[in-house]
């Protein structure tokens, strides 16, 4: 029998609680960015959209483009959050999977975007605009996922067991840490090199 560790994170939870959750995530995430993509091609063309890329990129090309402190942080943090908050609760079982779900959706339709309207070129702006996203913000959700399913499975099955682990939640916020400092910092200056080169 596993020992019972005492003063979790979010109060007194359950655990451990066996079975791996990353290939469900994986599944969900990939699913979402199959109809993400399918979604984009199947409702045609959007003015309104195409005409917000062509403003944002060109605006980028001219080197002004600046990232403010707030926006970088909560763009880095409400996808995190939201994961962790769900895995306070029995039903993040299904709320940890429909959010990445979402995630996937929502990048590959945006991803789709440049592609559809630019081709070759639009696929090398949006790995600039998403590279953070891809190489730092994934990994740190697909880990908070599998830990909040764990926390939640571990409610729902009502054992003794631990909180949070510290060997998540410090790399975790170290990667939150290091993917703002990059978005505020390395970020503008990347896309204005890219775009200035191509648009």
């Amino acid at each position: 029998m596993s020992e019972q560790r005492k003063k979790p994170f979010f109060g007194k939870v359950t655990g451990p609680v066996k079975g791996g959750s990353l290939p469900v995530l994986t599944l969900c995430f990939l699913l979402g960015a199959v109809l993400g993509l399918g979604f984009h091609f199947w409702s045609g063309e959007n003015p309104a959209l195409s005409g917000f890329l062509t403003d944002y990129l060109e605006y980028a090309a001219q080197g002004d483009l600046r990232f403010s402190l707030p926006g970088v942080i909560w763009r880095c943090v409400r996808w995190p959050l939201l994961i962790v908050l769900s895995g306070t609760v029995g039903a993040g079982v299904a709320l940890v999977p429909a959010a990445l779900f979402l995630r996937g959706f929502l990048l590959s339709y945006a991803v789709s975007g440049f592609s559809a309207q630019y081709g070759g070129r639009g696929m090398a702006a949006a790995a600039a605009l998403f590279a953070v996203t891809i190489f730092i913000e994934l990994p740190i959700l697909f880990a908070a996922g599998c830990e909040s399913v764990r926390m939640s499975r571990a409610r729902l099955s009502g054992t003794a067991g631990t909180g949070w682990k510290p060997e998540f939640l410090l790399p975790a916020a170290g990667g939150v840490i290091l993917a703002a400092a990059i978005r505020w910092t390395v970020s503008p200056a990347l896309i204005t090199a890219v775009c200035s080169r191509l648009f």
